[in-house]
């Protein structure tokens, strides 16, 4: 990856699911026109049950944190802020901070103490919450080079 969970476009760490924009669904139980999505909608803790990476230059490689035992779970504050943690299989949990913005059909996402941001599509239905961003990149093939990737997080709130 380009840079950590700026991330939540997550750490080099470790189904395919299509990119998914919130402008298309009309329905009054997710996100769309007449639905605008607030921080408040997104405030409490996220877990996620999908954080996969997909090459875009050969989508049948894909790279799945959850399916390989690692986790990430999300907090956010109605205030713009958020924690993540992410636990890789085998590695001490890693935690990040920084700020969440809905601007228009986008979550944008800011790391404390990193330049820039990665702003994700985003469908928020019920306690279901997705994510995909193309803005990430993930090595792949081990070569230290990060490869064009799709990287898309589905989590549900904590009851």
């Amino acid at each position: 990856m380009q840079r950590s969970l700026g991330w939540l476009a997550v750490i080099g760490a470790l189904a395919v699911v299509p990119s998914v924009a919130c402008g298309g669904d009309d329905d009054d139980n997710g996100t769309g026109p007449g639905n605008e999505v607030t921080l408040e909608d997104l405030a409490g803790t996220w877990d996620a049950n999908e954080v996969t990476f997909q090459s875009l230059d050969n989508p049948l490689i894909l790279f799945d944190l959850v399916a390989l035992g690692g986790s990430l779970a999300l907090t956010v504050q109605a205030d713009g802020s958020y924690s993540a943690t992410l636990q890789a299989p085998g590695e001490a949990p890693e935690t990040e901070t920084g700020s969440v913005a809905v601007v228009g059909d986008r979550i944008v996402l800011t790391v404390d103490g990193v330049p820039g941001s990665v702003a994700f599509d985003f469908t928020l239905a019920g306690n279901t919450l997705t994510m995909v961003t193309e803005e990430e990149g993930f090595d792949f093939d081990g070569d230290d080079v990060n490869d064009p990737a799709r990287l898309t997080l589905v989590m549900v709130r904590r009851s």
